[in-house]
């Protein structure tokens, strides 16, 4: 409020009025403006507006929230669906200067990250797997692994879970780690192919790894089946007698030309550990001998 007087002669004369003086106001009415949510949870935030201000706009805010409403207030809502953090800017918007506040929405969610090793891994029964480190972070506290063969276990430890051992059983396991703690939790998978040990199998009649015939004269063929291995190999077979490997079958042919007892032994390759299997090929000849009187009479 004002009052003019006026000076000089006679009586002074006086006059009086008021001045208005406006702006753009924002307050803070509910909630907090630096709010830490999960993602895919809702969020909100009100504002009062006040002086000449009409409405607002924000800018920064994540994908899934707005602001909405008109004077005396406004709300920033919404559910956000990308983790991160979020500093934003409210602005008044009307007559005469806006107005602004500043703020900062925090998305959060568990998170698990393959570190080190390989989560699609072969590894041979009976020996050690390369360890598997995963990273937890967010709002994760802990983690847990199902799906894992016999011999390896899932370890936490602030904030890494690591998979390690020895797998005892064969076969494909694909395994699942969940984690734990505030948000929602997440996963990650991956697969641990174990492969069995070589193996061999006499598949020819019984008895025939071990044979006797005459020197010069073919052997009953000797077959084992190879399992779980790309090759095998014999050694010590009589001369005449050979061994091949063809289509998972190693097969022990031929006719020995020399005398004696010999134990072979098939060993396989290129598979989990070596598989043997031994037997023995008896070469035998014809003899005679003078046992009375004299051969030249």
């Amino acid at each position: 409020a004002y009052t003019v007087t006026t000076t000089g002669t006679c009586n002074p004369h006086t006059a009086s009025g008021i001045i208005y003086v406006q702006s753009q106001t924002v307050a803070l009415a509910s909630g907090t403006n630096s709010p830490a949510v999960c993602v895919n949870t809702p969020v909100s935030i009100s504002y009062t507006l006040g002086g000449t201000a009409t409405s607002a706009l924000a800018t920064g805010l994540p994908a899934g929230v707005t602001v909405g409403g008109t004077a005396p207030a406004v709300t920033i809502s919404g559910t956000p669906t990308v983790p991160g953090t979020y500093p934003y800017l409210l602005i008044t918007s009307g007559t005469c200067t806006p107005d602004t506040v500043y703020g900062t929405i925090t998305v959060q969610t568990q998170a698990i990250t393959l570190l080190s090793g390989n989560n699609l891994q072969t590894v041979c029964i009976n020996a050690p797997l390369n360890n598997i480190q995963y990273q937890v972070s967010g709002t994760a506290t802990s983690a847990s692994v199902t799906g894992l063969p016999t011999g390896l276990l899932g370890t936490y430890n602030s904030g890494f879970l690591i998979i390690h051992g020895t797998p005892t059983v064969s076969g494909i396991f694909n395994y699942t780690i969940t984690t734990s703690g505030t948000c929602a939790a997440v996963t990650a998978t991956g697969t641990i192919t174990v492969t069995p040990a070589a193996s061999l199998a006499l598949t020819s009649a019984a008895g025939t790894d071990a044979q006797v015939v005459c020197n010069g004269s073919s052997i009953t063929n000797i077959t084992y089946a190879v399992t779980n291995a790309t090759s095998a190999s014999a050694s010590g077979l009589p001369t005449g007698v050979l061994g091949n490997y063809a289509g998972g079958v190693f097969t022990i042919s031929g006719a020995p030309t020399v005398p004696g007892t010999f134990t072979y032994t098939v060993t396989t390759s290129g598979g989990c550990g070596l598989a043997t299997a031994t037997g023995t090929i008896t070469s035998n000849v014809q003899t005679i001998a003078l046992t009375s009187g004299s051969a030249s009479p």
